[in-house]
């Protein structure tokens, strides 16, 4: 039984190519008409007739088609808008051309830049992080106004979430001890308009990004809603039966959809992004996928490498993650922090994911974990801008999905 915790290089022939605005892959039906010329002989007039019957007829399809998909035509939206607001139609192989992130060097930074962010995915120890980054000396935690956000500042979510930030930030310019100065978020990593508002105000911002097995982390999740349920004297006949938590169903955010972890990374553009790629992205209908090419660079970690006993590991796991961070103080043994989000009292309503009743639920938890462990591990982690603490470690963690 998956325990619960406390803490929260493809062929070309495969590629996608995304149409620049010069390009004719993707042409409109007036385009496709357009590029037929006059013929001067009545066979050729009788060819160009039967050809423009079948062009407009094609043409008609596609409308159709445009017009009844929402998803397609949402999709194709978002890979113009791409195209024209980043002036690149390369970002789909990956490409290092992309306009936002840390696109200069690393001594040009900004007096807004936010240093670092913790991006998610929600119960993967991101609140535990929080904790041990806001008691180093060299770490200025921003915290978000709300009491009941428990210290996330997902502020940065808003349509002007990057000027709800930038007070925050002006704050460095006063900061005589020149600390690095974070956000956590643990939803930046699904809704990606986090990072584009955070690209408008800054350059080199670094992002964390845990994982962890996908039965594992749909139990923790799942019974962590309960608890809140619990704590805020909600109804509770609306707690809904786990195997109804789908890929077309949420509850409060719980769902096997947003444990493909690899889904939601992608959106990042890190590697080559082929035609199956965009098809999952496109089938998994729950949440909006955007597209957002950064050169901020991200560190990935499991949550195995939070709670690893092995003193040894543990210790170069702290060493990569402050070097990462650029930080000169050393972090402390992460036993000697005290746990937090933790509750020891059992509802009634908590999911046991072994129990034969969940069988189907955690079998498709299993099958999609090893879509998303064979795509982080054998090409997300080797992105040139994608940081990963003891290969090793980090990989037998992953072949346990």
């Amino acid at each position: 039984m998956p325990q619960q915790e406390a803490n929260e290089p493809e062929e070309a022939s495969n590629l996608l190519p995304l149409a620049s605005p010069d390009s004719t892959a993707i042409q409109s039906p007036v385009h496709l008409l357009e590029a037929k010329s006059p013929s001067k002989t009545l066979g050729s007039n009788f060819r160009s007739k039967k050809s423009a019957s079948l062009i407009i007829l094609t043409a008609a399809a596609i409308v159709i088609l445009l017009f009844h998909s929402k998803t397609l035509s949402y999709f194709l939206s978002t890979y113009f808008s791409s195209c024209d607001s980043r002036k690149s139609s390369s970002w789909i192989a990956g490409n290092s051309e992309v306009s936002s992130g840390e696109e200069n060097s690393e001594n040009e930074h900004s007096e807004t830049d936010l240093d670092f962010a913790v991006i998610g995915f929600p119960k993967t120890g991101t609140t535990f992080l929080l904790e041990v980054l806001g008691r180093h000396k060299e770490i200025v935690m921003i915290l978000s106004d709300n009491v009941e956000s428990g210290g996330e500042f997902c502020q940065i979510h808003h349509k002007d979430g990057d000027k709800e930030l930038l007070p925050y930030l002006k704050n460095k310019t006063l900061d005589t001890e020149h600390r690095k100065f974070g956000i956590k978020c643990p939803t930046m990593v699904r809704n990606t308009n986090s990072i584009d508002n955070l690209a408008k105000i800054s350059r080199h911002t670094r992002l964390i990004v845990g994982v962890r097995h996908p039965a594992s982390w749909f139990q923790s999740f799942y019974n962590y809603r309960v608890m809140g349920t619990h704590l805020r004297n909600e109804s509770l006949s609306d707690i809904p039966n786990p195997n109804t938590l789908n890929a077309t169903t949420q509850w409060k955010d719980v769902s096997t959809s947003y444990a493909r972890f690899d889904i939601y990374l992608k959106q990042f553009a890190k590697v080559q992004l082929d035609e199956h790629d965009l098809k999952e992205m496109l089938e998994e209908h729950l949440w909006k996928k955007e597209i957002s090419p950064t050169k901020f660079k991200i560190f990935i970690y499991t949550v195995e490498q939070l709670n690893d006993a092995n003193s040894t590991r543990q210790a170069g796991f702290r060493n990569d993650l402050q070097k990462f961070l650029g930080l000169e103080t050393p972090f402390p043994d992460f036993d000697s922090i005290p746990k937090v989000n933790e509750n020891h009292e059992v509802f009634p309503e908590y999911l046991d994911i072994c129990k034969p009743e969940y069988n189907d639920l955690r079998h498709l938890l299993l099958e999609e974990g090893k879509k998303s462990s064979h795509w982080i591990g054998t090409k997300f982690i080797y992105a040139d801008d994608v940081v990963v603490s003891n290969e090793d470690h980090f990989q037998s963690a992953l072949s346990t999905w």
